[in-house]
């Protein structure tokens, strides 16, 4: 195979308006080629100046043999020591990114990795839309894919109006699969190119509610509070298909910020030791959790039980007072029935967890439970989630008729709002990550970079005193006030307005 290596300036300009055209290696294997960037870059003047006609670098070029020295250096490490015959080439078992990109994404069916999947088919479309509109090749080349391709695609998104939290998002799985590319061996590059490849910072400000609007939303949701309508002059309360939508919204908050995937796919057989805990398999990482069921999450259960096992219930709290006895999990319970209300309600869900006919039924949604395909699965689950939304949509709505605000509330929110209203609260982010069950806690830390930390203003060094110094601090200012004459009581409230 005829090949050659020759030290080249590339013709177009490294981005638009920048003036300067970079150093690079063509290497010519058969009839393909590829580059290779050096760290040199010439600007409009030096080009046409230090450039001649066959495209050769002048030896008067102040960088001459710094450039030289580089190229040399790069060719040692393929092996090459003549550029002009080179007698051993790095081996492709494609050359084709495109060709790679589509085996990825068929092994990604195979395993049934769909969320995986559809980003990267949707990254493939990004890089088909761009190579056609640039005048590129359909079929991308490893070697077509440099620090100037990327910029480029880059700016190419830009112009397609794509937020830069999706750019990176694009730009990140670029890197993941071409790296994949040369961990498999597929691909040999002398430097990866996302090595110098600079990502914009992008800033996110996770969406969630604070300590305000939970307590309000909370109660009109669970009815304890009702919402006054300026519109109407009256107190109102939320519609009950709102309610339970609502009541979705919180199961997910106090299920540690439950992802909306684990809470549609939830079934009365993941409520285990007598109604005590739930457990289950996380549908996006496939960790397992197990979270205590307490009363706020047992109010929410009960409300999602069928209408005739509610009215049971509500029955037998309403008997007269006294001692009786339950059996849960083949335990007695003694209870008395002014107290007996979650003693029933786990009852109930014992019987529902552990009754053939109701076990496998879904408790928040309509997701197929009759199948274990997990293509039906997963299109099921994105189906009811975008449903799911827009009946968030709904309640946000209604709450703005009571409140003037709209919460803009989505089933994501759940779990940023759990996360931060647990920093608020002073929790220990390590606990806050383990809750969320995230991989790292530097995934919780981005949640908290994009949070308003004003609300800790002044927690910290409060805390740091002790309980006991803080009553004695307030019986000695008691005592001053107390034995205080008039002026010294006003220069005490002056010195504290």
């Amino acid at each position: 195979m005829k090949s050659a290596a020759k030290l080249i300036i590339w013709s177009q300009e490294t981005k638009k308006g920048s003036n300067l055209y970079s150093v690079k290696i063509r290497i010519k294997e058969g009839e393909k080629y590829r580059y290779i960037a050096l760290p040199f870059y010439l600007t409009g003047s030096e080009k046409n100046k230090f450039v001649n006609d066959k495209g050769d670098l002048l030896p008067s070029y102040k960088n001459y043999e710094k450039i030289q020295t580089q190229f040399k250096t790069e060719l040692k490490k393929l092996n090459i020591s003549d550029p002009n015959k080179i007698t051993q080439t790095i081996t492709y078992k494609s050359n084709s990114f495109s060709e790679y990109l589509e085996k990825y994404s068929k092994k990604l069916e195979i395993n049934n990795q769909l969320g995986l999947l559809q980003k990267t088919n949707t990254l493939k479309y990004q890089l088909e839309l761009f190579c056609s509109e640039s005048g590129r090749k359909p079929d991308l080349l490893f070697f077509d894919i440099n620090i100037d391709f990327l910029n480029d695609f880059r700016e190419h998104l830009t112009l397609k109006n794509v937020k830069p939290v999706s750019q990176k998002g694009y730009l990140e799985k670029f890197r993941v699969i071409l790296t994949n590319a040369i961990n498999d061996e597929k691909y040999n590059p002398s430097k990866n190119p996302f090595t110098n490849f600079k990502f914009n910072a992008v800033v996110t400000s996770p969406k969630h509610l604070n300590k305000q609007e939970f307590k309000l939303l909370k109660g009109l949701v669970d009815g304890s509070a009702g919402g006054y309508s300026q519109k109407e002059n009256k107190v109102l309360k939320l519609s009950e298909p709102n309610k339970l939508i609502g009541l979705k919204w919180l199961f997910q908050y106090y299920s540690f910020g439950m992802r909306v995937s684990d809470l549609l796919l939830l079934r009365w057989e993941n409520i285990t030791d007598s109604g005590k805990r739930l457990k289950f398999t996380m549908y996006k990482t496939k960790s397992k959790m197990d979270i205590a069921l307490n009363n706020e999450l047992l109010d929410i259960l009960f409300k999602f039980m069928k209408p005739s096992i509610q009215t049971e219930i509500i029955k037998k709290t309403r008997l007269p007072a006294g001692t009786d006895t339950l059996i849960a999990g083949g335990e007695e319970i003694k209870y008395n029935r002014k107290v007996e209300k979650y003693d029933l309600i786990r009852l109930y869900l014992y019987n529902l967890s552990n009754n053939s006919e109701t076990k496998n039924q879904r408790i928040f949604s309509k997701v197929t439970s009759e199948t274990t395909d997990i293509k039906k699965i997963y299109t099921s689950v994105a189906t009811q989630t975008a449903v799911y939304n827009k009946q968030l949509k709904k309640l946000s709505n209604e709450i703005e008729t009571f409140s003037n605000k709209n919460m803009k509330l989505s089933s994501h929110m759940a779990r940023h709002t759990f996360a931060y209203l647990s920093l608020m609260e002073g929790k220990n982010v390590y606990y806050i990550s383990k809750a969320l069950n995230h991989k790292s806690i530097k995934t919780t830390e981005k949640y908290i970079l994009g949070f308003p930390l004003d609300e800790l203003d002044g927690k910290f060094y409060d805390e740091e005193i002790k309980i006991e110094d803080k009553k004695a601090i307030d019986d000695k200012l008691k005592e001053i006030i107390a034995n205080a004459t008039y002026e010294k009581k006003k220069k005490i409230v002056d010195l504290f307005s």
